[in-house]
């Protein structure tokens, strides 16, 4: 948790735990859970300390691709959101990504599901991206039967990898990214 900024800690707040089912990536064994009432938390990520030039991002415009990998634990229904911003030097929201809250009903979504967006021609100026991602259970259980969430992501893709859409959906190992770009995890 110490890249992040807690937004909302409710219920019993945010906890690290061990994934509820095995990830497609079997390196993947700890997820955040959030609880009862909506867990929400932020990461900044500073475009220039992570090594983009503001002529690179300005001139260049690579494609931004953010992802999180989501699963409700079994028997409990959860909710997830995820909101992403594109700002300038002064803070101010240039593109923002911020779809529907995302209902994981009870006994279905027992699989990981990989939520991804693209953030392509954006013009010039961007130089923070704000992550803001969490969820809660829909069953007001004590304990965390919230979403989890683990291997958020954001990446700088490079020109000639130009990946296509948004979406939410089941990803096999074999279906699983290894794009040739500066990778920055979040979580």
């Amino acid at each position: 948790m110490k890249e992040w900024q807690i937004l909302q800690n409710g219920g019993d707040g945010w906890r690290v735990t061990e994934v509820p089912n095995p990830h497609p990536d079997e390196e993947v064994r700890t997820a955040f859970a959030t609880s009862f009432y909506i867990c929400e938390k932020l990461q900044m990520i500073d475009l220039k300390k992570e090594g983009y030039n503001q002529f690179f991002m300005d001139h260049f415009q690579p494609d931004i691709r953010i992802s999180d990998w989501i699963i409700p634990r079994w028997g409990c229904g959860s909710q997830y959101h995820v909101r992403v911003e594109l700002l300038n030097n002064k803070m101010k929201r240039l593109q923002m990504f911020a779809p529907r809250t995302v209902d994981l009903k009870t006994g279905t979504y027992l699989h990981w599901n990989q939520m991804t967006h693209i953030f392509h021609n954006y013009g010039p100026g961007v130089r923070y991206i704000r992550f803001i991602h969490g969820g809660k259970d829909t069953r007001f259980w004590k304990g965390f039967f919230g979403v989890h969430i683990t291997q958020t992501c954001v990446e700088i893709c490079p020109a000639m990898h130009k990946p296509i859409g948004t979406g939410l959906g089941r990803t096999d190992k074999d279906e699983m990214r290894k794009a040739k770009s500066h990778v920055c995890t979040i979580s």
